[in-house]
């Protein structure tokens, strides 16, 4: 773990319980969550909340271990969508309360996705592009909590996977990213 001080400069402030990558990581309720990753031939399956950084507690046990999940928070849920799997790209929607321990596989996708980005814009938790048995996918779907379902919503105009997501002022950024190789592009998400 590094800590990013204003000025730009970051020092190492701890590290992981064990060795991980691929991983993904979000902030709710004043603590870094991290979920997904592990080694190629052993998946992690424990979700980890610190506040500094140096101490690390397990909060939950995901149902499916994943490597490069996309992930977002929606209220005090985190919800892990897909990611890489020993068979392949999962298909599961993964909700987890840090508060509470507890995981449940709320919905699936259309088909398997990995390495996918995920934000919530104005209500909505969208889920962009990826990769589905390793090809970049160029989708935009919303997961609806209410139904459990997901459905198709737009398209970028290319495929790309691996990309930075972030929402500022009510508007999605998707950053970045690859196909056959590095992208340059940034992506404005806007629900209608």
């Amino acid at each position: 773990m590094q800590r990013v001080r204003p000025a730009g400069s970051s020092i190492s402030s701890g590290r992981l319980p064990a060795v991980r990558a691929d991983l993904a990581a979000v902030a709710v309720n004043g603590e870094v969550i991290v979920v997904g990753g592990g080694t190629p031939t052993q998946y992690d399956e424990r979700v980890l909340a610190t506040t500094d950084g140096r101490q690390f507690r397990t909060v939950a046990n995901l149902l499916v271990g994943v490597r490069y999940p996309a992930m977002a928070v929606a209220g005090d849920i985190v919800y892990v969508i897909g990611g890489s799997t020993a068979g392949g790209d999962s298909r599961d929607i993964q909700a987890v309360d840090p508060r509470t321990g507890a995981v449940r596989i709320v919905g699936n996708l259309p088909r398997g996705l990995s390495h996918a980005s995920a934000l919530v814009v104005g209500g909505d938790l969208l889920i962009a592009s990826g990769r589905t048995a390793g090809r970049a996918q160029d989708g935009l779907w919303r997961y609806d909590p209410v139904t459990a379902t997901v459905g198709r919503v737009g398209r970028r105009p290319c495929p790309v996977s691996d990309m930075a997501a972030v929402v500022v002022d009510g508007i999605g950024y998707l950053i970045g990213g690859e196909d056959h190789g590095p992208l340059a592009s940034i992506i404005a998400v806007r629900v209608r």
